[in-house]
């Protein structure tokens, strides 16, 4: 569809349409699948970040990397398509060079499930996607799944009722009889 296009009749006139890629809309498990992201389970919890991680603390004096519950999002640094690709090719070397256990580690450390066949490790289709700026993680799960932000509203929410409940409680039972 990019390079022959499409034509479509419109309004009695003919018109070519040429498509270029746009966007992954997909949730946690949708990214493991389509771009062999670890995930949760990585040090690496996003495959858009380059120094974000969340299993560990980063090292005192670690001026890199930082904990994704960190604030200034300023300094959390992006992949790009180039970053990308070359950390693709870094595990492709590495992968045969390296024992199992070894390999392991480093797809641990950068977040990403060595397949070779997924879209991922296909030089053609990675040029194509222009991965990981393309992945948008879906709305739900940014803002009302576990860890979302609607979590910590309806947490807040809880704590309120169950203080009220309580105060209700007491008033019932000390509180003026009526």
């Amino acid at each position: 569809m990019m390079t022959t296009g499409v034509r479509v009749q419109l309004g009695g006139q003919n018109h070519h349409f040429r498509f270029e890629y746009g966007a992954w809309l997909s949730d946690e498990r949708a990214l493991k699948d389509v771009a062999s992201s670890k995930g949760a389970s990585g040090s690496k919890c996003c495959i858009n970040c380059m120094n974000v991680v969340a299993r560990r603390q980063p090292r005192p004096g670690d001026a890199y990397h930082v904990h994704f519950k960190h604030v200034a999002t300023a300094d959390f640094k992006q992949h790009t398509p180039q970053t990308m690709k070359a950390l693709v090719e870094e595990m492709k070397l590495r992968m045969h060079s390296l024992s199992a256990r070894a390999f392991a580690v480093v797809e641990q450390c950068a977040g990403i499930n060595y397949n070779e066949d997924a879209i991922l490790f296909s030089p053609y289709h990675l040029e194509l996607t222009k991965m990981p700026i393309t992945l948008y993680w879906d709305w739900m799960h940014c803002l009302v799944a576990s860890g979302g932000v609607f979590q910590y509203h309806l947490n807040g929410f809880a704590k309120v009722q169950t203080v009220l409940d309580q105060v209700l409680w007491f008033l019932r039972i000390f509180g003026p009889q009526v």
